[in-house]
């Protein structure tokens, strides 16, 4: 698992260089550092609506006595769509777009839920309860 996450951590920024150079050459400089300023501002925004659907959302579950954890997956694909959009880059960009999409993020969701069970059985999973 440890190599897989240094794999992708070394060969992202690598794709995301050659991507922003071929962006470059073929579009030009300026309208490449527009698109990722504009997509910066579109995730952001994005972000903060989809929040605020989020928080009304799980205050519903909490009151009603339900599972709160669609919620807590939501949250935590807005939280690393909002770290990717964050990154300057396409591919980030992308990824965290699709991770904040409401119909986009059911895709993601299957893939996380599979991981953070993979996590629990493996005992590499550690809950903080504080209070």
């Amino acid at each position: 698992m440890l190599r897989k996450v240094l794999a992708v951590i070394l060969l992202v920024p690598v794709l995301e260089i050659a991507l922003l150079i071929g962006m470059v050459s073929l579009a030009g400089g300026w309208f490449t550092f527009t698109w990722i300023l504009v997509t910066a501002l579109i995730g952001a925004l994005l972000v903060k609506r989809e929040a605020r659907r989020i928080s009304s959302y799980r205050k519903s579950q909490v009151t009603v006595i339900q599972n709160p954890a669609d919620s807590i997956i939501d949250s935590l694909s807005f939280f690393i769509g909002g770290l990717l959009l964050i990154i300057p880059g396409f591919i980030t960009d992308l990824i965290g777009i699709l991770l904040i999409l409401p119909f986009t993020r059911p895709l993601f969701k299957v893939g996380m839920v599979y991981l953070l069970q993979k996590l629990m059985r493996g005992g590499n999973f550690m809950f903080i309860n504080r209070r």
